[in-house]
């Protein structure tokens, strides 16, 4: 397995963003764990490293509640959840 090839994913997507700031990016997470133990953990990681380097949207399960914990937690440290707000929602009605 070729350790590289996350890395090369974020690169890739933020010249992109960089170069084409129009382009919208959709990410499937199905493939970057597959055959690693934990592949919701990495999934998840790899859901925001790939929102900091500018995806737009990811194809996802919406069901899984520790994974919309982590978007919404990493909308908030991104700066793109105004005065924590959904953060706080989130937090009160138990779904963080």
């Amino acid at each position: 397995m070729d350790t590289s090839n996350g890395t090369m994913v974020l690169n890739a997507v933020r010249q992109i963003k960089l170069h084409h700031p129009n382009i919208h990016i959709i990410a499937d997470f199905s493939n970057i764990s597959d055959g690693l133990p934990e592949r919701k953990v990495i999934n998840r990681i790899f859901i925001a490293l790939m929102m900091e380097v500018g995806m737009d949207s990811a194809i996802l399960n919406p069901l899984d509640i520790k994974t919309m914990a982590h978007i919404k937690i990493a909308d908030m440290l991104l700066g793109k959840d105004d005065f924590c707000m959904n953060f706080l929602r989130s937090v009160r009605s138990g779904t963080i």
